[in-house]
């Protein structure tokens, strides 16, 4: 009798060590399906704010496009009144480059707002090679665009998000209590 009570015994705690892995795997189930309802509640916030995200990209190429406008603009004129002139625009090569067209202002002012390239760079180019005047238009649309608009996009996507967020827990909280009753 005594060899069957160390036979119980031994199934008895390799039973007991089975119950705690499987009470350590419950617990590991719960922390990933934890995430996973993070993870879900991420997924959800980033589909409900595609329509603000679009929204977004119009008005910031709009900006875009407005600024790149008067810097092309600006740099035609320089261009026309030295050729009108006479003189030769080599020493407007490095501008030209830049600002030649409005593809091309469109990509350094979208350098400028994102921190592609310095925008002191860009500021340089047009102070020394059209007008130090051009400073002021070029302050204005650095900050507009970083000051007003990003911070204000900024503010739309969090908001988006805590009313998605906000919105998923209520949708937890009712399936659960249906799970319940």
């Amino acid at each position: 009798a005594g060899g069957s009570d160390t036979s119980i015994m031994q199934k008895l705690s390799i039973l007991r060590v089975l119950r705690s892995v499987r009470l350590v795997r419950l617990v590991r189930l719960y922390k990933v399906l934890k995430h996973v309802r993070d993870l879900r509640a991420l997924v959800i916030s980033i589909g409900s704010s595609f329509k603000a995200l679009i929204w977004t990209i119009v008005l910031l190429l709009l900006l875009i496009y407005c600024g790149s406008l008067v810097v092309t603009h600006a740099v035609f004129e320089k261009r026309q009144a030295i050729h009108d002139g006479g003189l030769d625009d080599v020493h407007l090569e490095e501008i030209v480059l830049v600002f030649g067209d409005l593809g091309l202002s469109m990509l350094a002012l979208f350098e400028a707002l994102f921190g592609g390239q310095d925008w002191d760079v860009f500021l340089r180019l047009l102070m020394d090679h059209i007008s130090p005047w051009m400073a002021l238009p070029w302050c204005i649309f650095i900050s507009f665009g970083m000051l007003t608009i990003l911070n204000a996009i900024t503010g739309v996507f969090v908001d988006n998000v805590l009313q998605c967020t906000r919105r998923t827990e209520e949708v937890y909280l009712v399936n659960n209590v249906r799970e319940l009753f």
